[in-house]
């Protein structure tokens, strides 16, 4: 078997060598019969070079695989069910009937009764000699002549209570009469507001009255009449107090007269409390008819 196979190389090297000689000589009889202008483009190759590509084995190159393209497969994911939304069932409607009307409750009204300026005083406290007021100006004509002599102290009393309860929001005026045309007052013709200070003021001047001459009353209601408050409006109450007067029996109606005259021209809507300490009869009844007469009350102090 070895001779046989060493047979078999010297054919296969002798058929290679053959083969190369035919190639070679093929190359050779190209380059003889070529024209004398032309170059050779190629150079010379060597014998070793040919037989190296000669045992060289023959590389074949290796066929292209054609790959099929594969689908491509997108992986589905499960979606999540989507629970729908049942609307609930709509109740039927049922026709309600319209309740009646209640009729709104009304409290009963009360009637209100005008209040005079004496039944009012209760909010204010103003009182002198039991005749209470809430007027906003209060002015005092007060005797102070030498009759009231021994009655001093019960008057300065009398008008400090009600001076202390008045409202800082009052006004008020003192006019002391007394012998002849002499005239006492707490300001210039001009009612003061019921302050701490105006209030001290007017104690004071209670305290340091003298008691002297003749009662002339004419003159101090007509000073009275003629005081304004802050704005110039004539007081609205004049608290009147006297033990009497010094005049005729023929005069007293026209003494009446007069104040009413007095009244009507300088202060028509002024009311006159009149007070009265210890008054003879004929004295009551003026007194009375001028309280009468322009809406206020009479007293009778004993």
């Amino acid at each position: 078997m070895i001779a046989r196979r060493g047979k078999i190389c010297l054919s296969a090297v002798g058929a290679s060598v053959a083969v190369h000689l035919a190639l070679l000589g093929g190359f050779v009889s190209v380059h003889i019969s070529a024209p004398a202008e032309s170059k050779p483009t190629l150079g010379a190759v060597s014998v070793q070079t040919m037989e190296r590509h000669i045992e060289e084995p023959l590389i074949t190159p290796k066929p292209e695989v054609k790959t099929e393209d594969k689908p491509v497969v997108q992986e589905v994911k499960p979606t999540e069910e989507i629970p729908q939304v049942v609307d609930p069932p709509v109740a039927e409607e049922i026709p309600v009937q319209p309740q009646p009307q209640s009729q709104p409750v009304v409290a009963p009204v009360k009637e209100t009764v005008p209040v005079s300026s004496t039944e009012t005083a209760a909010v204010s406290g103003a009182e002198f000699f039991g005749q209470e007021t809430a007027a906003a100006t209060v002015c005092f004509v007060v005797d102070c002549s030498g009759s009231m002599y021994g009655r001093r102290e019960l008057i300065g009393r009398q008008l400090k209570e009600c001076i202390a309860s008045l409202r800082d929001t009052q006004s008020f005026y003192l006019i002391f009469f007394m012998d002849g045309d002499k005239l006492l007052e707490n300001g210039e013709g001009r009612a003061v507001l019921a302050s701490g200070y105006a209030k001290a003021k007017a104690f004071t001047m209670i305290d340091h009255i003298h008691l002297e001459g003749r009662t002339n009353a004419r003159q101090a209601l007509e000073r009275a009449m003629k005081i304004r408050d802050g704005i110039g409006r004539p007081v609205q109450l004049i608290y009147f107090l006297t033990d009497g007067f010094d005049l005729e029996e023929c005069s007293q109606q026209s003494f009446c007269r007069d104040i009413q005259r007095l009244r009507n021209r300088n202060a028509p809507s002024t009311v006159i409390h009149t007070i009265g300490l210890w008054t003879q009869l004929q004295d009551e009844k003026i007194l009375q008819t001028i309280a009468e007469a322009t809406g206020g009350q009479f007293i009778h102090v004993e």
